[in-house]
Protein backbone atom coordinates (compact mmCIF):
# COMPACT_ATOMS: atom_id res chain seq x y z
CA UNK A 1 0.00 0.00 0.00
CA UNK A 2 2.95 2.25 0.91
CA UNK A 3 4.65 2.00 -2.05
CA UNK A 4 1.94 2.24 -4.25
CA UNK A 5 0.91 5.58 -2.76
CA UNK A 6 4.09 6.66 -3.07
CA UNK A 7 4.45 6.00 -6.84
CA UNK A 8 1.62 7.70 -7.38
CA UNK A 9 2.51 10.72 -5.70
CA UNK A 10 6.01 11.10 -7.96
CA UNK A 11 3.69 9.96 -10.58
CA UNK A 12 1.50 13.07 -9.72
CA UNK A 13 4.28 15.31 -9.18
CA UNK A 14 5.80 14.60 -13.09
CA UNK A 15 2.58 15.30 -14.31
CA UNK A 16 2.73 19.02 -12.20
CA UNK A 17 5.95 19.39 -13.77
CA UNK A 18 5.05 18.95 -17.32
CA UNK A 19 1.80 20.70 -16.97
CA UNK A 20 3.88 23.78 -15.73
CA UNK A 21 6.34 23.31 -18.15
CA UNK A 22 3.91 23.56 -20.56
CA UNK A 23 1.75 26.38 -19.68
CA UNK A 24 6.00 28.48 -19.16
CA UNK A 25 6.44 27.51 -22.96
CA UNK A 26 2.79 28.72 -24.15
CA UNK A 27 3.07 32.05 -22.55
CA UNK A 28 6.72 32.49 -24.27
CA UNK A 29 4.94 31.50 -27.71
CA UNK A 30 2.34 34.17 -26.54
CA UNK A 31 5.01 36.39 -26.42
CA UNK A 32 6.70 35.76 -29.36
CA UNK A 33 3.32 36.18 -31.17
Amino acid sequence: MLNLNTSNLKNGLYLIKIITKNETINKKLQIIK
